[in-house]
């Protein structure tokens, strides 16, 4: 008896012990990042500017914020690609060991607009870094001891490709402005250091649709509000040019007639793309990715406004046309036509019910 009741103390001390022991939950979190959008390609030595952004707040009727303490931001950094912290606003320090790079919020750390956590970073990728490498980042946001709702949204993956780069030049030559149309011919050339797949040129101007017709080899083009847009995916090794001859129509009614149309030509080096709504931009040397061409329409004869139409009246069909109602031939419309059964039809059923009628009045006379 003495031993059970020595056992039943023992094991609720340990029970109590061990609830003592074991943390207690905090409540359901809801914990989020920012959206990251990450070019394909990225070139030898390139450096890509980023900021991590993300948040984390309780559930329920009446959410609490959550301790910043508890909550970290993590971005795996592959081989061959560095980091240093980046330019602006940060809500607190990063740490990067083993190629885990771990950002938490300070106590007094500022928020950006959305309420989100900040933590800008630079990442460079090595200028030996092999071509072709394949470069997996993973960006994760964790809250301590708590239960996220939504644990879909607090992750981010993605994979970049190092890519040869390419110092790219653009030129115009052969303008020639005729009666009824502007050529020129574009000329890309590759500067080296490495052969590329694909680049991109565009052309901007002041006029309304200064669109252009014909494309060169693994050329095309899209047009835009002030701007053609043009992307050739043609291997372009060092030293080699690129030629696309361009042709504007200039109708007789053009309003750029008697005019004159500057129009700058820019090419961007490679790789150069969009990636989702950002536009990464590798620049190698800037001093020979613009040009310009002034087309000189002032000799061609301005659009003449052309003479109004004048107005003709609408002739009468022949034939006499039937008087309308009130208007002689007997003060009604005449019968002509398919309309002429049915009248005749309605007549003679009368004449017949008028008949019937006789009939019955000297049968009942009889």
């Amino acid at each position: 008896m003495i031993l059970r009741r020595f056992a039943s103390v023992l094991g609720l001390s340990l029970v109590l012990a061990g609830v003592a022991a074991t943390p207690a939950h905090a409540e359901p979190v809801h914990s989020g990042l920012g959206e990251i959008i990450a070019p394909a390609e990225f070139p030898q030595g390139y450096l890509w500017k980023i900021n991590l952004r993300g948040g984390a707040g309780g559930t329920g009727a009446d959410p609490q914020p959550v301790d910043r303490s508890r909550v970290s931001i993590t971005l795996t950094i592959p081989d061959g690609v560095t980091y240093a912290p980046g330019e602006g606003t940060t809500s607190g320090p990063c740490d990067l060991a083993d190629g885990l790079l771990t950002c938490r919020p300070s106590e007094d750390g500022p928020v950006d607009q959305f309420g989100w956590y900040i933590f800008p970073v630079e990442l460079r990728v090595g200028e030996d870094t092999p071509l072709g490498t394949r470069l997996p980042f993973r960006l994760n946001l964790d809250v301590e001891d708590g239960q996220d709702t939504f644990p879909n949204d607090n992750t981010r993956t993605w994979t970049s490709t190092v890519a040869g780069s390419a110092d790219m030049g653009v030129a115009v030559k052969d303008l020639v402005v005729a009666e009824d149309a502007v050529t020129y011919t574009v000329v890309l050339h590759n500067y080296g250091p490495q052969t590329t797949t694909k680049y991109t040129y565009h052309e901007t101007y002041s006029v309304t649709n200064w669109h252009g017709t014909g494309v060169g080899p693994g050329a095309t083009c899209r047009f835009t509000a002030g701007k053609n847009q043009c992307t050739v995916r043609q291997a372009l090794a060092p030293g080699q040019e690129s030629e696309i001859k361009r042709t504007v129509p200039i109708p007789a009614n053009s309003k750029w007639r008697g005019t004159k149309v500057p129009v700058e030509v820019y090419v961007y080096d490679s790789p150069a793309n969009f990636a989702g709504s950002e536009w990464f931009v590798n620049t190698i040397n800037p001093d020979n990715d613009k040009t310009s061409y002034v087309a000189d329409l002032t000799a061609l004869a301005p659009p003449t406004t052309p003479s109004p139409t004048p107005s003709v009246s609408p002739s009468s069909p022949g034939g006499t046309a039937a008087p309308a109602p009130g208007e002689g031939g007997g003060g009604g419309l005449p019968i002509t036509g398919s309309a002429t059964l049915p009248v005749a039809v309605t007549g003679l059923g009368l004449l017949l019910a008028g008949a019937a009628a006789v009939l019955v009045a000297r049968r009942r006379r009889a």
